[in-house]
């Protein structure tokens, strides 16, 4: 029996009457019900925590929905499975929230004790996250029906997990599905005496197999719920409902569930159903022209074979019984020719398709037809350049495979292909030449770095060759980085994809933080070559050897700029900043007062770098200044008011050994992959960035955080053996930085050489903070095993207390001037 622990969670009383809900508690026992019925959970294995007092029939035992519950909940759970099993599952029902205080818009449960005047009484999603992190349960998914919106008005700083672990590298693969978006609610349903959750009744219907939440397996002759269906199903079901999740001056806005976490290649099964639990569904034909109809027969193939022939196709609608699956549609009528080579449909509830047949010879010659409407990728697919020959025929020819070519505008995207039973056959950036593909249905996705898939299905036809081009959806870009885009003249398709300069190439995905990366990189390269266009946001070059570069970027179109009444100050680590030092205000950019910037010239060495904003906001985080380099810091306010942070190291001399004469191989450039890898990696996506890892590494001539990213990516995917060569070359070249030495005493004490990870671990402690969050849990870690003196640790524990879980960076925000207390708190 699997060895499976569940939490689950409903709140409908809070201690305010107007915040309290109907539907929070009988979502909680539905879902209990169901791990219990199908998650293979055993009742003595699940915790369910309610907040009402009225009597409840739930399917164990209730335990009090407060705070101090649910930690002593988890920290039994731990204690009884030593933190080991199969699967974790974790369900939340009631209010939640966002605060704008940290960079990554962290986002909090509320229990039944919380309070507006005791913000610290919820629980962030991101520190429950961090800490099943630290467990070895193989598969953890986590369920949250909850607000994420302010609807508590508060700005305070949010409640973590008091007791927080290390997490264990390589990680367990961990599943994050929420009922909304970011900023803004999730919706009760309130019918009489069945008040329920939007999300967890599309849920819930999903995990039974309804719709397209479910995907036939060939191999197995059954259907089959698994993690990518159940989350287009229930993200599909919700966004149907149209409900309004606006406010003041947005009531557009519709909720929409999303996704996050780093599944690896994994599409987890949740339940399976045997063929004779499903039954057959409705397919209505419309073909046009009506003229056609008479003479028209229509093939219904499924997996290259024949399963049914309709002729003629009389009437106006065509209505067809089939058992749900994924089939292609392909009508023939003398005269006429179908509009596309054949219709790939995934056919999993009652649906109405159109087939547009056009008159033989008229028209065009076949382009490659266009598939895909609306918000998906647009998809140009044929079969082969050729006709096919007759020895490819579907039977009797022996051939039973074909090839495909997969390719985005964008080279850095990461593009998959699964089976029809949702099985990944194929993935990599930009291009995939994928051959002896085994005839069939496959799914074809461009993912973006959000995690949000743009999807495709498609037939790979015996002996035939399919080529597709990928794009992501058209979206409007934010005010802040259209104003950005017109201001540098950069080019830009219907699609979304950018031309920033000929050293970046193609580019998606791009915002306001991408652009001001490659403007700072362009206008500080010393080859001035390449970005012209970039140049033209008027950022200034740096005249000094070394010192730090911050630019702040607003993306709202507001009357009153972020940058507006906003200061700098960069000072040695350990030196306490007076109040006469503090004094670097930002420059607004003339043309485009969303672009704030503030320069300083310092001396090779630790440093302690914080920006406050005009509304008391602060952001403090350690830097290393390096001899011939620029620390270079991008803030930016994102559409949904958040604070998002990148940091890089720029070359500030023209070394040989770091530039050639190909445009893609200056400096500024590598930006570009690097500010890509660090929102992959602050979004909870390890898995795209495994064909990067290696590029990263060697981009650390050119960005030394850069090599830092790829040597904890490493250690993240469990590859020790690996980081000896990387480690030590960031040593030898970049040993001003913390994170170097620490990850060569990670790479020391892999080898079992103890002493030697202790002497690097001495060195790191005395070059000051890590920069990145992860380098701060690992050097506590570290310094635990090592048996460090614990004196020596003392800062950087108490400043690990600080930066939020989920952070990529060690940084600090903080909504007061709380630092003047003390001198404990600045690096």
């Amino acid at each position: 029996m699997a060895d499976n622990w569940a939490v689950v969670i409903g709140v409908n009383e809070y201690r305010t009457p107007e915040h309290r809900l109907k539907g929070a508690v009988n979502d909680a026992v539905q879902m209990s019900t169901w791990l219990l019925d199908h998650g293979g959970v055993d009742r003595h294995q699940l915790y369910l925590h309610l907040s009402t007092t009225e009597a409840v029939k739930a399917p164990v035992r209730v335990r009090r929905a407060e705070r101090s519950n649910l930690v002593d909940t988890m920290e039994e759970l731990l204690g009884r499975s030593g933190g080991e099993g199969d699967r974790f599952y974790f369900y939340f029902a009631g209010h939640g929230l966002s605060s704008a205080v940290s960079h990554q818009l962290q986002s909090a449960i509320l229990p039944s004790d919380f309070r507006t005047i005791e913000p610290d009484r919820s629980i962030t999603v991101a520190s429950l996250v961090s800490l099943l992190a630290s467990t070895g349960f193989k598969e953890q998914y986590f369920f949250i029906d909850a607000c994420r919106n302010l609807s508590f008005d508060t700005d305070a700083v949010l409640g973590v997990y008091p007791k927080p672990r290390f997490a264990r590298t390589p990680p367990c693969p961990q599943f994050v599905m929420y009922a909304t978006q970011p900023g803004v609610k999730a919706t009760e349903i309130h019918n009489p005496n069945d008040e329920h959750g939007a999300f967890t009744r599309a849920l819930l219907d999903g995990l039974g197999g309804r719709g397209t939440a479910k995907s036939w397996i060939e191999d197995s002759g059954e259907y089959a719920v698994r993690w990518l269906s159940l989350f287009a199903y229930v993200e599909a079901r919700v966004a149907a409902m149209k409900l309004s999740v606006g406010r003041g001056t947005e009531p557009s806005i519709i909720q929409v569930p999303q996704v996050f976490g780093e599944r690896g290649s994994l599409n987890p099964v949740f339940r399976r159903l045997d063929e004779t639990a499903v039954q057959p569904e409705t397919l209505s034909i419309c073909l046009l022209p009506e003229a056609a109809r008479p003479l028209a027969s229509l093939a219904i193939s499924n997996l290259s074979a024949p399963v049914q022939t309709v002729s003629p196709m009389t009437g106006s609608t065509a209505e067809i019984p089939l058992m749900p699956r994924t089939y292609g549609l392909l009508p023939t009528a003398p005269g006429y020719r179908f509009s596309q080579r054949i219709k790939t449909l995934e056919f999993y509830e009652a649906t109405t398709v159109n087939l547009q047949m056009l008159p033989q010879g008229g028209g065009p010659a076949q382009p490659p037809a266009m598939i895909g409407e609306g918000s998906g990728p647009h998809v140009f697919y044929t079969a082969t350049r050729g006709p096919i020959p007759e020895s490819f025929a579907f039977t009797g020819s022996g051939v039973h495979s074909g090839s495909l070519t997969l390719r985005a505008p964008d080279p850095m995207t990461w593009l998959e292909v699964t089976s029809a039973a949702g099985d990944r056959v194929g993935h990599g950036a930009g291009q995939l030449e994928m051959h002896a593909l085994p005839a069939g249905f496959y799914r074809a996705s461009l993912l973006a770095p959000d995690g949000v898939r743009s999807e495709q299905m498609l037939e790979v036809v015996p002996g035939s060759h399919a080529f597709l081009s990928l794009l992501p959806a058209a979206a409007q870009p934010a005010p802040g980085t259209a104003h950005a885009l017109a201001l540098a003249g950069i080019p830009t398709t219907e699609d979304g994809v950018l031309h920033p300069s000929e050293a970046i190439g193609s580019a998606s995905f791009m915002k306001l933080s991408s652009l001001l990366a490659l403007a700072a990189g362009a206008a500080t390269d010393p080859d001035q070559r390449w970005g012209h266009k970039l140049r033209q946001l008027g950022l200034p070059r740096f005249d000094a050897n070394s010192g730090v570069y911050l630019v702040l970027g607003d993306e709202l179109a507001d009357p009153e700029p972020l940058g507006e009444g906003a200061s700098m100050l960069c000072v040695p680590a350990g030196e306490a900043p007076h109040d006469s030092a503090w004094g670097i205000p930002l420059a607004l950019m003339p043309a485009f007062k969303g672009i704030g910037l503030a320069t300083a010239p310092r001396q090779p060495g630790p440093h302690a770098l914080r920006l406050e904003l005009s509304s008391g906001q602060t952001m403090t985080m350690p830097v290393a200044i390096m001899p011939g380099w620029l620390a270079l810091v991008i803030v930016t306010r994102e559409s949904d008011r958040s604070l998002e942070l990148h940091h890089y190291q720029v070359p500030l001399l023209d070394f040989e050994d770091l530039h050639s004469r190909r445009p893609d191989a200056t400096a500024f450039a590598t930006l570009r992959r690097a500010e890509l890898m660090q929102r992959l990696v602050q979004a909870g996506r390890l898995e795209p960035l495994e064909p990067d890892i290696n590029l990263l590494l060697w981009d650390k001539w050119r960005d030394p955080i850069a090599g830092c990213l790829g040597a904890y990516l490493l250690l993240a995917k469990g590859r020790l053996d690996d980081l000896a060569v990387p480690a030590g070359n960031l040593v030898r070249f970049f040993g001003t930085l913390p994170d170097t030495h620490l990850l060569m005493a990670l790479s020391h004490e892999h080898r079992r050489d103890k002493e030697a990870a202790i002497r690097s671990l001495e060195t790191c402690l005395g070059k000051g903070l890590p920069v990145f969050r992860a380098g701060l849990e690992a050097l506590l870690a570290a310094a635990d095993r090592l048996s460090i003196d614990p004196g020596r640790t003392g800062l950087a524990r108490r400043w690990l207390a600080h930066v939020p879980a989920g952070s990529l960076f060690s940084t600090e925000w903080v909504t007061s001037m709380s630092w003047r207390s003390g001198n404990d708190r600045w690096p």
